[in-house]
């Protein structure tokens, strides 16, 4: 039996570091267009549209964080590629806490932002 679900309430910001992943096997795993959210399956538009994220378990309701998988969120603080609009799909490596991934097409430059901020919108 799982954790008892809390109630996830709007207007949640968190502090987070911004990292970038693109969709190649290096990167992900042997499907790296299909993320977490089994919902969803990335299309090369979709890589290139900047408006996806993976986010730490830590982050996740199913370990008492405020985001699930589809939540909108809006990202602030780190320029591009990492500000605006996104929908969370994907979640990272348990090594991570406290961190976004920003999906980018394959010939985009990485990058690297701290002191980013997270609020959900409802």
């Amino acid at each position: 039996m799982g954790r008892p679900r809390r109630p996830i309430v709007g207007g949640i910001i968190i502090g987070v570091t911004g990292t970038v992943y693109k969709l190649n096997v290096r990167e992900c795993d042997g499907d790296p267009f299909q993320p977490a959210w089994s919902s969803f399956k990335y299309t090369k538009e979709k890589a290139q549209s900047f408006k996806y994220i993976a986010v730490s378990r830590d982050l996740l309701w199913y370990n008492d964080g405020p985001f699930r998988y589809g939540d909108t969120v809006q990202v602030s603080g780190g320029g591009e590629p990492f500000d605006g609009i996104k929908t969370v799909v994907d979640t990272m490596s348990s090594r991570f806490k406290k961190r976004i991934d920003i999906c980018i097409p394959n010939d985009y430059k990485p990058t690297r932002a701290f002191g980013l901020t997270l609020r959900k919108i409802e």
